[in-house]
């Protein structure tokens, strides 16, 4: 299929500079944050006033104008600007695509642009050493296929609506996870107020073991071996996820675990990065090591339940106490001590072991979910849109 560069196929938008207008009305502004990098959808819009605009406030989108990020971490940040975004105000940030309505559909050029083949090639051509991007030269001198309009419009539909099931699945998924945390907070309270009054006590108090990660990097094995290593990355909405873990040999596994052998039950919490401060229990028949910036966490029986210990960790108010250690910095860092010394409560053991019972059901009905085709429905996702556009743009 004839191939050709985005920038042949697209406009631009125009542009203006908030803090040289003359109007004082507030705009809507897309920042780099405005998108959801996973979802591929703007989730929130920041409402300015010309004079507190930022000077990467200057590109004026409509709808259907696709959006393509150029700074990591977020090369995979794309977007398509709905109806109810028009006018507003993007990031210079991003690469605005304005399809050229007789030769792209807006919705096909979309769906190109945040294939897997086109983001690791975005991510293949970045450049700078402590701040990677790409230049919108990049993005416009990227090639895509270019069928007939009625075969684009076919081939976005189909994607549409897989992408559609996909997110259906995710949806329900984080709903779960999401009635998990309410009905720990309406169960025990929150944990920094403490409304019921309960017992008050350190987070290390209701542990037998805290342990840290060795600090050395971990040696990956090639491919996957029966001993995980769990990163933080390996942590979604307070859950292990599989999908991308990475595995060491026995050898290392045994160097790896020397302070402390993870067990059922036991709570894995990253302490750093991207994703700080998320906690994930340790299911059966499970045999892993600790990678970088990951601690974890060993209830003492007598005092909690597991599922209580990760709903505490997991919770609004020790995630406050986490995060006004380390300031609101753009890359957040926890030590072991302070998290030990955490002023937390401790609820009678019978009402702990009432909320284990519903993060047991709860989570097998997560688990049935994703058993059922939500990898499955990833797999078609990404298997179709590689046959639509190939590898690398």
């Amino acid at each position: 299929m004839r191939l050709v560069a985005i920038g042949d196929v697209v406009g631009e938008p125009s542009t203006w500079n908030p803090q040289e207008s003359t109007s004082r009305e507030p705009f809507r502004y897309i920042d780099i944050s405005s998108v959801d990098a996973r979802e591929k959808r703007i989730t929130g819009t920041t409402t300015l006033n010309p004079s507190e605009a930022p000077s990467r406030a200057r590109q004026l989108v409509q709808p259907g104008d696709v959006l393509v990020s150029t700074v990591r971490p977020n090369l995979n940040a794309v977007a398509i600007v709905p109806d109810e975004l028009d006018g507003a105000t993007a990031s210079t940030g991003f690469a605005v695509l304005r399809p050229n309505a007789e030769r792209i559909e807006p919705s096909y050029l979309y769906q190109g642009v945040r294939s897997p083949g086109f983001v690791r090639g975005m991510i293949a051509r970045a450049t700078g050493a402590s701040y990677p991007a790409v230049t919108e030269r990049v993005v416009r001198k990227s090639t895509i296929p270019l069928p007939p309009l009625a075969e684009q419009r076919r081939i976005a539909a189909m994607l549409d609506k897989a992408d559609a099931i996909r997110r259906k699945r995710r949806e329900a998924i984080r709903l779960l996870e999401e009635f998990l945390r309410s009905a720990f907070l309406d169960m025990f309270g929150d944990p920094v107020r403490n409304p019921k009054g309960w017992e008050v006590v350190r987070l290390q108090d209701l542990c037998s073991r805290v342990v840290d990660c060795p600090h050395s990097t971990p040696k990956y094995a090639a491919g996957v071996t029966d001993f995980p290593c769990i990163r933080t990355s390996d942590l979604q909405g307070g859950f292990l996820d599989w999908s991308s873990t990475k595995y060491v040999k026995q050898d290392h596994y045994d160097e790896r675990i020397g302070r402390h052998v993870p067990a059922e039950g036991d709570v894995l919490y990253s302490r750093e990065g991207e994703r700080f401060g998320i906690g994930a229990l340790l299911p059966s028949n499970t045999r892993v090591c600790l990678g970088q910036r990951m601690m974890l966490f060993r209830p003492d029986a007598k005092s909690v339940t597991s599922a209580f210990l990760w709903g505490l960790l997991n919770s609004g108010g020790v995630y406050h106490m986490a995060n006004q250690l380390v300031g609101g910095s753009t890359s957040p860092h926890i030590n072991v001590h302070d998290i030990r010394q955490f002023r937390v409560y401790k609820p009678p053991l019978d009402l702990q072991m009432t909320y284990e019972k519903t993060y047991l059901t709860a989570a097998a009905c997560r688990e049935k979910i994703i058993g059922v085709g939500t990898r499955e429905c990833e797999a078609l996702f990404n298997s179709l849109a590689q046959e639509a556009f190939g590898g690398e743009g």
